[in-house]
């Protein structure tokens, strides 16, 4: 015997989810899925909203698609400055992170 819960949308109607699928559901998200919350000043989620829906997307799948897009531009930018340091002679000797020699990050 199913329980049958149910809820109103912002336009009234009224549906129901069986106990057993909403935990189904429920067990799927927690075991298959991680959240991420975040915040942004007020009028931006609409006017990213809109955007996304220019582009013929919903607002999640936009997000995560910028976001998958950056990493992917950011891992290629740092794959072309690999490219460019073993062009420069010694460069393995230098700090990845200041450029410089260890032995000029050394405090004297």
């Amino acid at each position: 015997s199913f329980i049958r819960r149910s809820f109103k949308t912002k336009k009234g109607v009224t549906y129901g989810i069986q106990s057993k699928t909403k935990k189904y559901i429920m067990n799927y998200m927690k075991e298959k899925l991680d959240e991420i919350k975040f915040r942004v000043p007020k009028g931006q989620k609409s006017a990213i909203r809109k955007y996304a829906e220019k582009q013929g997307e919903k607002l999640t799948p936009f997000i995560i698609r910028a976001i998958n897009e950056t990493i992917d531009r950011d891992n290629q930018k740092q794959a072309n400055r690999k490219e460019v340091s073993s062009d420069v002679p010694n460069s393995s000797s230098h700090s990845p992170i200041t450029g410089f020699p260890p032995e000029a990050e050394k405090p004297n």
